[in-house]
C-alpha cells in the first residue's frame, strides 16, 4: 500500500525533492553555459544587475513605506494615535515586502548559482583574474550596510547576528578565509596572491586571520591537503 500511495503522490521525499530540483539544475546548467562567453567584468557585473532587478521588483512598496514613515514624522508628537495607525500599516507592508523579496529571489536563484559556479571555474582554471574595480571593492562599515538595508544601525547588527549566529566584520572574515581555503586546495597560486584575491591584501594578514579561524597557516594547510592527496 505504501508503494502504490507512493507512486500515486510521486514517490518518496527524496524523489520528490529530485522532481522538484531538477529544473532548477537545468535553468542553473543553461545559464552557466551562458555566462561562459562573458569577460569578467561582465560575470562580476551579474551582481550588480540582481540588485536592481530585486530593486526595480519592491521600488513601488518601498516608496509606499518610505512615504507613511514621512507623513508619521509630520504628525505632531502628541498625535500618537495617528502615527500608530501609520506605522501599523507600515508594518503590514514590510511582511508583504518580506514576501515579495522571496518571490524575486527564488526567480534569481538559477542565473546566481549560475555566476557562482561560472565564478569557481575560472579560479580554478586560472592562476590569476583580472576585474576593474568598482564601488563594490571599498570596505563598507556596519553603518553604510545599514543605511543599504535601509535599518538603523543598531538594529541591522541585530538582524544580522540573529541571521547568521555573528557580526557582520565576523561573518566577512570568515566567507574571506573560506575563499582562501578554496584556493589553496585548488589552485597553485602563490601566498600572496591568495591573500589578494580573499580579500585579505598582504600574506601576513592572511596568515594572521587563517591562524585564528583554521588553526594552522595557509602553507601548512596546503601542505597538509596535498600529503593526504
Amino acid at each position: 500500500m505504501l508503494g502504490i500511495l507512493s507512486k500515486i503522490f510521486g514517490g518518496n521525499k527524496s524523489e520528490k525533492d529530485i522532481k522538484h530540483i531538477q529544473p532548477l539544475v537545468e535553468q542553473v546548467n543553461q545559464h552557466f553555459a551562458a555566462y561562459q562567453s562573458l569577460s569578467n567584468d561582465q560575470l562580476r557585473g551579474k551582481t550588480q544587475e540582481f540588485r536592481g532587478r530585486i530593486k526595480e521588483h519592491l521600488n513601488k512598496l518601498d516608496t509606499r513605506i518610505a512615504d507613511l514613515n514621512r507623513q508619521a514624522e509630520e504628525l505632531p508628537f502628541s498625535d500618537i494615535t495617528g502615527k500608530d495607525v501609520i506605522y501599523q500599516e507600515v508594518d503590514e507592508l514590510k511582511k508583504e515586502r518580506d514576501e515579495q523579496i522571496e518571490e524575486v529571489l527564488e526567480t534569481l536563484l538559477p542565473e546566481a548559482f549560475a555566476v557562482v559556479k561560472e565564478t569557481s571555474r575560472r579560479f580554478k582554471e586560472n592562476a590569476e583574474i583580472e576585474a576593474t574595480a568598482t564601488e563594490l571593492d571599498r570596505d563598507l562599515s556596519v553603518n553604510d550596510l545599514a543605511r543599504r538595508a535601509f535599518m538603523a544601525p543598531r538594529t541591522f547588527a541585530r538582524r544580522f547576528r540573529a541571521s547568521t549566529g555573528s557580526t557582520p566584520l565576523q561573518w566577512l572574515l570568515h566567507q574571506r578565509v573560506a575563499l582562501a581555503q578554496r584556493l589553496l586546495e585548488t589552485t597553485d597560486l602563490p601566498i600572496d596572491v591568495v591573500a589578494r584575491q580573499a580579500g585579505f591584501g598582504s600574506a601576513p594578514s592572511l596568515r594572521q586571520h587563517f591562524g585564528r579561524v583554521v588553526g594552522t597557516s595557509p602553507h601548512a594547510y596546503r601542505s597538509r591537503l596535498r600529503r593526504a592527496s
